[in-house]
């Protein structure tokens, strides 16, 4: 037990002396009394009973975010064995990491300090509450405990006063151990502003904010898409200095600017050299035309139509499909263009402009479109109105593939969602798989130093059971053999009896060892109508990739490379479909007209051909999608020509023929075919935005959006918009965010950015319609700027204060009992209580004469003996002398004593 305010103890003997000398009672009331005077006394000492045993819990908070350097972080490791150096019996130590999240790396109840820690992620952010809150969560109460905070101070105030409340609250003081920064300059760009809006032609300027920690010549270069338009040298003091940038944009959209800068000598963050924003110039929204053909039938139908619209080249789209390159634009037309061309960031870009922004796109066929083209389990296939796997039904030829499988140590490697990248190949290998049928063969080979054949060449009758088998393989280290692999390759493909035969080699582009005479079999490959196609998990650039790239060539087969590997289901599956070589159907075939397709075109403009297309692309309608033209060929199941429909608040239309090859060449010679292109495109870009503005700006680390619409359009709300934000972190989901009504009417909400890059938003009505925003961009992480002194000094002073805790600089003492010291039970409430209960009793003792009766009610009660009767006494001749009358028997002297006491206090 301990007292938190001992000195009261003092008082006792004071308070036992008076009671002896005036208020002194005897029996049960005297002792009651002297109870009540003591439990007084111990309630002013404040008792506290202590259940969580001896020692001290201190929690070690290590700071990760960016702005601490990898060198000080791995420094963590020796402050906190030294920490552990002066721990006492009973004393307990825990580790808490923080950055943008936080974990847990040692729990007090754990002996050891942990081998390896894990890596943390998320670290654009210095979460120092949740840092603090998580440290908290994993102190039990009822024992003292003491947070040692090790940070850079480079703590955004909000956080940093939140979290000394929580600290506070609980009464256990945080403890401030500063890294050290080293002294060296830094030079950086701390803001780019540029106006959000600007008109064709006319001049504008705007302001860079250079900042430097000392003095320094500073040269800067402005680029405007990506391009140098501006150099020059300033001098930079200790602060900020503005320079003064201006411009003319000739071109509508938007247009991104850059601007970098440098100093002689040494920079402490590199980082932070650079600044990124964008300006919106338009007159008109544009239709981006992704094509092979820039001067072909889609460009000149645009023309004829007055539709505005750039013309994009595939080596071009993935710059042009960048979200921010998008933002100003009606929709997208993707022109016989393959997936390959188009990047994993730009299919993911075209699916958030459709489904999230309100954009329209279209999709034409060919033999570089649609299934054959890469798109089959593309994000893009989700947006389109058909789904693109090749049906066992339709397919005339039988296949025999097998896959030769990387399972070297690189495949061990993990991957964001908790797998590792052998996960995402044996995903890749399922997925072929599914597309083959009973008729096909498949055979499965894991390749390390030696091949092992996991599945059999076998026919594709048990597809779950090959499945089964195939997600069990596991990467066993070591590298993958080339050579050991194309040989098993070539021996289970040997024993297929199929027109088809194809093997799919999956390698690591900068692992791949042990090729042997490669050549020679490939030979033997080729003689025996056998195919390789080559799956390379990195880059062309990577150190194996030639040989991967001369596999293909000899094996007369593909190459594909990717350094993503959640893009191998997709590659898998693509290559699939390019061996079965039934996605694309070379048939003519004629058009049948629904009444769907009437409404888009509102009237026929003349009529079809027929036969209409020499060959197209499979599709299979989606169920809220409706088809426009399907073949006249199969009655009982039509195959979709033309299909169309919304996608999530946009629209898409595929074309799933071509528009401007040879196969389509009946139709391109159709009198109406410009008349059906231009309606179709029309509808497809149909895309209409309510009488409302969406803002966007950036206050510091927080982006704030406000919505101003019209008064009218706020009368026929029938729900409270919402914002949807797509952040460089989200991936393909967007953040939803409600809006709230302002006093001013406007409807606003705030954001954190905790990650450099495009912020897009689009603020969504109801019924009323979408509205978009111009992106925002942080140029770099906010861990990254630089921060004066004396607003680190500022925040660490406040924490110390608010919490009670010290700057640290050593750990001898780190163990020692806080000042605050809210451990154990406190026992003055139960105190409390029962002196309460000991009141009334007392009271109703002295009122209700209890005390008085106490002697009487239980003293001894003596027994009076029954009066014995006389007998007659004989009668005597004499003369009788009178008797005198017995006297009667004394009463006991216990009651007689208590009977007079009673008269006594009466009178």
């Amino acid at each position: 037990m301990s007292f938190t305010q001992p000195f009261w103890l003092w008082l006792l003997p004071v308070m036992w002396w008076v009671y002896w000398r005036w208020f002194r009672a005897t029996g049960p009331h005297g002792a009651l009394r002297l109870a009540l005077l003591t439990l007084a006394g111990l309630v002013l000492a404040g008792p506290r009973i202590h259940l969580g045993g001896r020692g001290t819990d201190v929690v070690v908070v290590l700071d990760e975010s960016l702005s601490v350097t990898e060198v000080e972080r791995q420094g963590y490791r020796e402050l906190v064995k030294q920490a552990e150096k002066h721990r006492r019996d009973g004393d307990r130590l825990g580790i808490v990491r923080f950055g943008g999240a936080t974990r847990v790396e040692k729990r007090l109840e754990d002996e050891k300090l942990p081998g390896e820690w894990l890596d943390l992620g998320q670290q654009h952010r210095s979460d120092v509450r949740a840092g603090v809150e998580t440290a908290l969560r994993i102190t039990p109460e009822n024992r003292p405990a003491r947070l040692v905070l090790v940070t850079d101070g480079e703590l955004s105030r909000a956080a940093t006063d939140e979290a000394g409340r929580l600290a506070a609250t609980r009464r256990v003081p945080v403890d401030v151990c500063r890294v050290s920064k080293p002294a060296v300059r830094d030079v950086s760009v701390a803001e780019l502003e540029l106006p959000a809006e600007v008109a064709v032609g006319r001049p504008f300027q705007f302001t860079a904010w250079l900042q430097s920690s000392a003095p320094a010549e500073v040269t800067y270069e402005l680029r405007r898409d990506r391009q140098a338009i501006a150099r020059g040298t300033v001098t930079v003091g200790a602060g900020l200095r503005p320079v003064l940038l201006r411009d003319v944009l000739v071109t509508e959209g938007v247009h991104g600017y850059e601007l970098v800068v440098s100093a002689p000598g040494e920079d402490r963050v590199a980082d932070n050299n650079r600044a990124r924003a964008v300006v919106s110039c338009r007159s008109g929204r544009k239709v981006t035309l992704v094509t092979r053909a820039p001067q072909g039938n889609m460009a000149r139908v645009l023309d004829a139509f007055q539709i505005p619209h750039e013309v994009v080249t595939p080596d071009q789209a993935p710059a042009a499909l960048a979200l921010e390159n998008l933002a100003g634009k009606l929709g997208v037309i993707i022109d016989n263009v393959n997936a390959q061309s188009i990047g994993p960031d730009g299919m993911r870009a075209v699916r958030q402009f459709v489904k999230t922004f309100g954009g329209g796109l279209m999709m034409t066929g060919g033999r570089e479109s649609f299934g054959v083209g890469g798109y089959f389990n593309s994000v893009i296939e989700d947006c389109l109105p058909v789904t693109l796997e090749a049906r066992k039904e339709i397919r005339k030829s039988r296949l025999s593939m097998a896959i030769a499988m990387d399972r070297s140590g690189s495949m061990s490697v993990p991957v964001p969602g908790g797998l590792q990248k052998m996960d995402l190949a044996n995903n890749g290998a399922v997925e072929a798989i599914k597309m083959l049928g009973p008729l096909d063969r498949i055979s499965v080979i894991a390749v390390d130093s030696a091949a092992h054949v996991i599945v059999p060449l076998a026919a594709v009758d048990d597809t779950g059971a090959l499945i089964g088998k195939v997600r069990k393989i596991r990467s066993e280290g070591g590298g993958i053999f080339i050579y050991e692999a194309l040989e098993a390759g070539f021996k289970q493909l040997q024993k297929a009896d199929t027109q088809v035969r194809h093997m799919i080699l999956f390698a690591d582009a900068a692992d791949s060892e042990m090729p042997g005479d490669y050549q020679k079999l490939l030979q033997t490959f080729r003689q025996q109508n056998m195919t390789v196609s080559v799956i390379g998990l990195g880059t062309e650039h990577d150190s194996d990739a030639a040989l991967l790239k001369d596999i293909a060539r000899l094996g007369e087969g593909r190459i594909f490379f990717t350094d993503r590997p959640e893009e191998l289901p997709r590659l898998f599956s693509y290559e699939t479909l390019l061996a079965d070589r039934s996605a694309y159907v070379e048939n003519p075939v004629s058009i049948q007209q629904s009444p769907a397709g009437l409404a888009v075109l509102s009237a026929l403009p003349g009529e079809l051909p027929a036969p209409a297309v020499a060959a197209y692309n499979l599709g299979y309608l989606k169920p809220q999608a409706q088809a426009a033209w399907v073949t006249k060929e199969s009655k009982d199941d039509p195959t979709v020509l033309w299909g169309f429909g919304a996608s999530g608040v946009g629209r898409s239309t595929a074309l799933l023929f071509d528009v401007d090859g040879a196969d389509g060449r009946a139709l391109q010679t159709w009198s109406g075919f410009a008349g059906f292109l231009g309606a179709t495109i029309r509808w497809t870009m149909a895309g209409k935005e309510p009488d409302a503005t969406v803002e966007l700006r950036r206050d510091g680390q927080d982006l704030v959006a406000t919505l101003d619409m019209a008064g009218d359009l706020q009368q026929r709300l029938t729900a409270a918009p919402t914002l949807r934000i797509v952040t460089p972190q989200t991936g393909d989901e967007p953040q939803l965010l409600p809006l709230r009504q302002q006093a001013d009417g406007t409807w606003s909400t705030r954001f954190a950015m905790e990650q450099n890059g495009f912020y897009h938003a689009v603020a969504h009505l109801g019924d009323a319609g979408i509205v978009r925003a111009a992106p925002v961009v942080l140029p770099y992480s906010a861990e990254y700027r630089y921060w004066e002194p004396t607003q680190t000094d500022e925040r660490v002073q406040t924490l110390l204060e608010m919490t009670g805790g010290k700057l640290r600089n050593q750990w001898t003492d780190v163990f020692q009992l806080p000042r605050w010291k809210p451990v154990g039970v406190d026992l003055r409430p139960w105190l409390l209580v029962i002196m309460l209960v000991g009141w009334v009793v007392e009271i109703s003792m002295r009122r209700l004469l209890y005390a008085q009766r106490w002697p009487a009610r239980f003293a001894p009660k003596v027994k009076i003996p029954p009066a014995q009767p006389v007998a007659p006494a004989p009668v005597s001749p004499e003369p009788a002398t009178p008797t005198p009358p017995p006297a009667p028997p004394p009463p006991p002297s216990a009651t007689l004593d208590a009977m007079n006491k009673v008269k006594r206090k009466r009178q």
